[in-house]
């Protein structure tokens, strides 16, 4: 009689979950930590979900983005990639790459503008960027209906205290866009017909009226 074969058993180090409405959090025991590489990994595997690094090391999954708010989001970008395209330079990016905070977080912007000068500090395309520890000068975030709006707000202080020269967060459902600019308390407008990238961003005018719906 044959000999059964054996079974190798693979130990998992255990996650606590938290759920909420709109993200999921998992926290990484201390002894196997959430590295750049796996969550660069979890973050190719599993798109359209998105994926960020809190602080502390814990991993935030949140949902896609709505058809709606994606359509935004399209719009909106496309206009700052032509700006960066024809006047300023720089870098444009949707909402995949992460970049490393001081303290560790990996942040991943619905939308982003990245300076030539910023770029400079990165070593070539290729050469083991991993998440790129640069902040970039325009952060964009879309909010979506099931997005926590005192969360969206939250990062996008976050993005400021890092060094973000500006911040744009638009809430399509209520029409509303949260402009956010180092020292000082964010603007909220209603409705804007047209959006500045002035003073930080010479040049940069977004038409919004036929956007919002």
């Amino acid at each position: 009689m044959g000999t059964a074969p054996s079974s190798t058993v693979v130990e998992t180090p255990p996650v606590k979950a938290e759920l909420s409405v709109e993200l999921l959090v998992l926290h990484f025991p201390p002894e196997s930590p959430l590295t750049d590489e796996l969550l660069a990994q979890l973050s190719s595997l599993n798109g359209p979900w998105h994926f960020e690094r809190t602080p502390e090391g814990a991993l935030q999954i949140m949902a896609p983005a709505t058809p709606d708010a994606d359509y935004f989001g399209y719009e909106v970008m496309w206009v700052v990639g032509q700006w960066a395209y024809t006047l300023a330079g720089g870098r444009t990016h949707g909402a995949s790459p992460g970049s490393t905070m001081p303290d560790g977080a990996v942040l991943s912007p619905d939308g982003a503008w990245i300076s030539d000068e910023r770029l400079a500090s990165l070593p070539p395309l290729g050469q083991g960027r991993g998440f790129p520890s640069v902040v970039p000068d325009l952060i964009v975030e879309f909010r979506s209906p099931s997005d926590e709006l005192p969360k969206q707000q939250d990062k996008l202080e976050r993005w400021i205290r890092y060094g973000a020269r500006l911040g744009w967060l638009f809430d399509p459902g209520e029409a509303r866009l949260y402009v956010y600019r180092p020292g000082t308390e964010p603007q909220v407008l209603e409705r804007p017909n047209r959006i500045s990238g002035e003073p930080e961003l010479p040049g940069l005018e977004i038409d919004l009226s036929e956007i919002w719906w």
